[in-house]
């Protein structure tokens, strides 16, 4: 198993304080004062003495904006962002081409995985206000999310454009965009760009990795892996992927190194043991490869990869009966995929067991008819073909 881990896409959330209402909005005196004691209490970390002063408000003048947006943010920061989007909602029935308030809800619906309803909100705060850099980035976000990447794309662009400087997220957006669109040499470039702003970004790092792999740049990748360990060394995907890099090198040590760091920040992680494992196999190490599959077999006895590899561990160290209950186990576990159906009909073979070996072969050639080439260069299948 060498699945890669990545991180999500980024978000750029307001900070700050809810600003005041102007001078110009006619909520009452009382109103206000609640509202100034909610910025006071927001302010000092209070957040439910805030949110009590700016409900008060509320309840004293509906119209009050700013109040309802103070009480969304705290809603949102409390995560209960279904309460967050209704007070948005509130604001903006006060105030229809209340920009902050359409951004603040596209926050608290994407929050809850509604991207259709996140998506009209943000363009409806960068329909109110161009400028908004931090609202086309999310909505390139949520354009992402429902399948619009070109659209994604021209949303970081514009973004990108609005702030050159300051919006990270933005850029690595971008970056991570124009990979899953195939525009690798203009992804790699972007990612620099990311880099270059945020030198010490872990998450850039590895997506550069990544991206760098993909263009079959191995040493460089390798490298980007590392950048991001220094960066976060106790992140235990960041050296999980490093040893999946230093595995595609051939630097068999190496990625027992990276693998292991892994381990020590997260021991009940399964695909950690298991590619240890594979890392110590591949180095003739079988009985450490052997702990490593057992390891992971105690954690997720469901775990079909574990034990097929646990079998091929087993055969090469000629234990026969254990790589038998290995690969019967992960074929049972996982009857569509091939190759565990092909490994246990090699082994079945080998002790005798044609009857049980034919039909995990029948299996595993009718799912992968490939699979047909290797048979008549083993002999252990020549009973079979007979």
């Amino acid at each position: 198993s060498r699945a890669r881990r990545r991180s999500s896409r980024r978000r750029r959330l307001p900070s700050g304080r809810p600003r005041r209402p102007p001078e110009s909005d006619e909520a009452s005196a009382d109103a206000k004062l609640w509202f100034e004691e909610g910025l006071t209490r927001f302010a000092a970390g209070d957040r439910v003495g805030a949110e009590g002063a700016w409900q008060r408000a509320v309840e004293i003048d509906p119209s009050l904006t700013e109040a309802w947006n103070g009480l969304g943010r705290v809603q949102v920061v409390e995560g209960r962002p279904a309460e967050a989007a209704a007070s948005f909602r509130k604001a903006i029935a006060q105030r229809r081409d209340h920009h902050e308030a359409w951004y603040l809800l596209g926050n608290a619906e994407e929050s809850q995985g509604d991207h259709t309803a996140a998506a009209a909100a943000y363009e409806r705060a960068v329909g109110l206000a161009p400028g908004m850099a931090d609202a086309w980035n999310n909505l390139g976000n949520v354009y992402h999310a429902i399948g619009r990447a070109e659209d994604a794309v021209n949303c970081y662009r514009k973004a990108i454009e609005l702030a050159p400087d300051d919006l990270v997220e933005a850029w690595a957006n971008l970056a991570d965009s124009l990979v899953e669109i195939r525009r690798t040499e203009e992804a790699l470039e972007t990612y620099r760009r990311t880099l270059e702003l945020a030198p010490d970004d872990a998450d850039a790092w590895v997506h550069f990795g990544f991206a760098l792999s993909d263009a079959g740049a191995l040493e460089e990748a390798e490298q980007a892996f590392r950048n991001a360990a220094s960066h976060a060394p106790t992140d235990p995907e960041i050296w999980y992927n490093l040893g999946n890099a230093c595995l595609d090198l051939g630097r068999v040590d190496d990625a027992v190194t990276a693998f292991r760091s892994a381990l020590e920040h997260r021991r009940d992680d399964t695909e950690f043991w298991n590619n240890l494992g594979n890392a110590l196999a591949t180095a003739g190490r079988l009985t450490e490869a052997v702990n490593c599959f057992d390891h992971a077999i105690r954690i997720d006895p469901a775990n079909a990869p574990a034990w097929n590899n646990l079998g091929i561990a087993c055969d090469e160290m000629d234990e026969l009966e254990a790589a038998v209950r290995a690969h019967r186990k992960a074929a049972a576990l996982d009857v569509r995929q091939p190759t565990f159906q092909f490994n246990a009909a090699s082994v079945l073979a080998r002790v005798g067991a044609f009857d049980e070996a034919a039909e995990h072969l029948a299996r595993a050639l009718l799912m992968n008819p490939g699979l047909r080439g290797l048979v008549p260069g083993l002999a252990e299948f020549a009973a079979l073909l007979d």
